[in-house]
């Protein structure tokens, strides 16, 4: 069953489709969609061996890289991990980890999600706008209080860094810092 998604990520709001499949034993992102909306990827420890549906091995091979994303249904948010994995026409999928921590409502005879839809967001994007949402609420004179803040902020930026790799992080920069912003075609995300 396929469902809409709405991913926030530093360049914006992309709207997505994701297959949502009680059969997968993870959730998933394919690694064209990781490179159009320029998300961060970590080294896995060690390599995962992922099989296809008809129980062929993933075009792909071992999974050796995960995204984590916040992801949010209703007022429930959680952090989650998805493996890098060739997903042919797929963009994410969602699997047993959604399923078990979201338990959503769905009307099997429709095929229908029912309830809030799901939104998806980097982890860097999450941190700042709860720091900046934390900071507009202070006033003025609580300057310690935003000095803590932006401490946390930085401190936070600091393990984003560490946790996505120098490359990552230096290619990011790269791509944010350029005077032409590139243009991605993602066959039907923005």
């Amino acid at each position: 069953m396929q469902s809409k998604i709405f991913l926030q990520h530093y360049q914006g709001t992309a709207e997505e489709i994701t297959l949502l499949d009680t059969g997968a034993t993870e959730n998933f992102i394919d690694p064209k969609t990781v490179a159009c909306l320029c998300l961060g990827t970590k080294k896995l420890p060690y390599k995962r061996t992922v099989y296809n549906v008809d129980g062929t091995l993933n075009y792909n091979g071992a999974v050796t890289h995960a995204c984590d994303l916040i992801v949010s249904r209703g007022n429930k948010r959680i952090r989650q991990q998805f493996y890098v994995a060739n997903l042919g026409c797929n963009r994410f999928i969602l699997g047993y980890p959604w399923f078990r921590e979201f338990q959503p409502n769905i009307n099997w005879a429709n095929g229908m999600l029912r309830g809030p839809p799901i939104h998806m967001e980097t982890l860097l994007l999450g941190t700042l706008q709860c720091a900046k949402k934390y900071l507009q609420s202070k006033k003025e004179d609580q300057e310690d209080i935003i000095l803590a803040a932006k401490r946390t902020i930085i401190k936070e930026l600091e393990e984003t860094i560490l946790w996505l790799g120098e490359t990552s992080c230096r290619d990011l920069l790269l791509f944010m810092g350029s005077r032409q912003r590139r243009q991605c075609i993602c066959g039907g995300g923005n």
